[in-house]
């Protein structure tokens, strides 16, 4: 019943291009090597210029145990999602119960109140939609998502504007994590510099530092 309903579900959010476009996570005819040669285009093209790209990416911490169900279904109705696919959903996440086993003894129930059932066909759907609008919150960047790992760049000649921009848009997306559930793992969580220019690069962080 499950694979009928994300089946049905993929081919109804995809005639309808309802999944943002820079989500290349679970979706045919897609995989990581679009946006690496997205990524690879615009360093290129700024090599040639003389200037710099700035990456950051971004790792979520347990992305899909985090999943917030009730924001899940608001997602799903702000997508026109309704009716008996919305039920479905809804009922399927409604009532679960997770255990801890040790050793021969098993732990009282407890029931999720977040998270997609591990294992199951329909989960990675349900947690594309739950973070399509997530490059929606940014301005001013290029930006990818690969389910949940995600990256936003910025090319230009100016460093320093460059590098005041992606902050911005960071603190973008930490406040919409607090406001969808999600949590970004920072020991995961990297920021590249791609340039030709080690020397101007080289240069100026001596002076920070004598600073």
């Amino acid at each position: 019943m499950e694979r009928l309903v994300a089946t049905r579900l993929t081919y109804y959010v995809e005639k309808n291009s309802l999944l943002n476009a820079v989500q290349s996570g679970f979706r045919r005819g897609r995989s990581t090597i679009d946006h690496i040669i997205r990524l690879q285009d615009a360093i290129n093209k700024q090599n040639h210029n003389k200037g710099y790209t700035v990456g950051v990416f971004i790792d979520f911490s347990s992305a899909f145990d985090m999943v917030w169900q009730k924001g899940l279904l608001v997602k799903m109705k702000q997508l026109g999602l309704t009716g008996n696919v919305f039920r479905f959903v809804e009922n399927f996440m409604t009532g679960r119960t997770i255990q801890v086993r040790v050793g021969g003894q098993m732990s009282d129930p407890r029931q999720l109140e977040n998270g997609t059932a591990q294992g199951s066909v329909i989960s990675p759907l349900l947690f594309l939609i739950m973070i399509n609008d997530l490059p929606d919150c940014l301005s001013g960047v290029e930006s990818s998502l690969f389910a949940d790992d995600s990256c936003i760049f910025k090319t230009g000649r100016d460093l320093d504007f460059i590098v005041k921009n992606i902050q911005k848009n960071l603190n973008k997306i930490a406040a919409w994590c607090d406001l969808w559930g999600f949590k970004i793992n920072t020991e995961k969580t990297v920021a590249v510099l791609f340039t030709y220019r080690i020397d101007k690069i080289y240069q100026k962080f001596r002076l920070m530092e004598k600073k």
